[in-house]
Order: structure tokens, then C-alpha cells, then sequence
């Protein structure tokens, strides 16, 4: 079984991570999220949320951390998400929201998960990138909630 330490924005920073995995085992850390919405973002944002990235992408105890997307717009989290590898980030975690009631915000953060992933997957082709892996090698993630 695996163990992940799931995000809480406000609460799970860097020194949290560091100190948790410390006393405990855990297979995974994911941090707070990146808000995207309509650029790539510069380094220095991944770096504050995620100084991890100076150190393979893991905390001082050796647990990997991924970084957390949260978006709407396939193509800049495709893009963010292609900058996030790059950078070191043990795969990507894509936020879609906050679980609903409705069914109509249930289908449109599927959608936007599905083209999420298609966006993804298809900048594994793009020349000379392959810093982006498709969500079935485990490598990123998306989850509706």
C-alpha cells in the first residue's frame, strides 16, 4: 500500500513536509497548489511552493515531492506542467476542484481532467520534450477532489 501526504493549502508547506517525513514514511508528498490560469509561470513560483526542487525533488528524509496544478485551461496546465518536470517535480498532481453535489460540476471537471490529460499526453511528442508523462505510468496524476 501506498502512502501519500496529500496537500492542505495553508498547512502542508515545506517545513511541514520536511518534518512529517521525518518522523514518518511516506511514499509520496504533493504540495499546495499552483494556481495557473492564463501563463507559464516563472520558476521562482515553483521554487517558493516547492524548494524541494533545489534537492532532486525530495525532502531531507528522502521522500519524493510532486508539485500540484490547479487550472482550467488545458493548454497552460499542459505548459506549467511540461516547466514543473523540468524543474525536478516527482510527476504532476492535477487539482480539478473540490468534490460537488452537482453532477453538472461533476462532468465539467472530468472534462477538464480528460483534456488535461490530452494535452499532457500529447506534449510527450513534442521534439526533445519528453518531460511530461501521460497519468497511467505514475508518474502525474489527476484526481477530481
Amino acid at each position: 500500500m501506498r502512502v501519500l501526504l496529500a496537500p492542505m493549502e495553508g498547512v502542508l508547506d515545506a517545513l511541514v513536509r520536511e518534518l512529517l517525513t521525518e518522523v514518518n514514511d511516506y511514499d509520496l508528498c504533493i504540495t499546495e497548489f499552483v494556481r495557473v490560469v492564463d501563463q507559464l509561470l516563472p520558476v521562482k513560483v515553483f521554487h517558493r511552493i516547492c524548494p524541494e526542487l533545489h534537492h532532486a525533488s525530495r525532502t531531507p528524509s528522502g521522500t519524493p515531492v510532486r508539485i500540484q496544478l490547479l487550472g482550467q485551461h488545458p493548454q497552460w496546465l499542459a505548459e506549467n506542467a511540461a516547466r514543473a518536470t523540468a524543474l525536478g517535480s516527482y510527476g504532476v498532481d492535477l487539482n480539478c476542484g473540490c468534490p460537488s453535489k452537482s453532477g453538472e460540476r461533476q462532468r465539467r471537471r472530468r472534462d477538464i481532467a480528460q483534456r488535461s490529460r490530452t494535452h499532457l499526453s500529447g506534449r510527450e511528442s513534442d521534439a526533445g520534450r519528453g518531460t511530461v508523462a501521460s497519468a497511467g505510468d505514475g508518474k502525474s496524476a489527476s484526481r477530481l477532489g
